[in-house]
Parts: C-alpha cells; sequence; structure tokens
C-alpha cells in the first residue's frame, strides 16, 4: 500500500495531513479558476481522513483500505467514493 497523508496523521486529527489540504485565502484568490474549484471543498476531503482514521481506529484487523477514486462534490454535497477494497487479517482474539 503506498504510503498517505493520513496514515501518518495520529487517529482521530489531521495534524499532518493538514499541510497538503490547506491553503491561505491570498494562495486561493491568485490560484486558476481550476484550482480554486479543487481547493473549494477542503471540509469534506478532511472527513473522508477522518472517518477512515476513526474506522481504522476501531477495526484493528484492517490491514488496507483502498479507496479509488474519492471525489469532493461542491461544498455542502460532501463527497463520492467510486470504489473501495478492504483487506482484514484474523482478529487477535476477544477485545
Amino acid at each position: 500500500m503506498n504510503t498517505t497523508a493520513a496514515e501518518h496523521a495520529p487517529p482521530g486529527t489531521l495534524n499532518a495531513a493538514e499541510s497538503g489540504l490547506e491553503s491561505s485565502p491570498s494562495d486561493a484568490d491568485a490560484a486558476p479558476l481550476e484550482q480554486r474549484h479543487r481547493l473549494a471543498n477542503v471540509a469534506a476531503l478532511e472527513d473522508v481522513l477522518l472517518r477512515v482514521s476513526r474506522l481504522v481506529e476501531e477495526v484493528p484487523e484492517i490491514c488496507e483500505l483502498d479507496l479509488n477514486s474519492v471525489f469532493a462534490l461542491p461544498p455542502g454535497r460532501g463527497y463520492r467514493i467510486v470504489d473501495a477494497r478492504v483487506r482484514v487479517r484474523p482478529a487477535a482474539g476477544p477485545r
């Protein structure tokens, strides 16, 4: 599995992942239209990362998770995940 920013973020946080998602207002104002559109729904991408982090924390049997492709929709409409593959290992025993 490829290393992602979400893998390095502590569960329930975005500290390590935020640097790739945030932009200052001056950056957004200066960006071409296509780039402003891509940065418009950072909240949806943050939500995906937090939910995946929470899922992996609550289900330790997950050893691999592949989401392909994740589309951030316009603000207020969330996101869509086209395909997901989850690989699990046997549970270590009763929790």
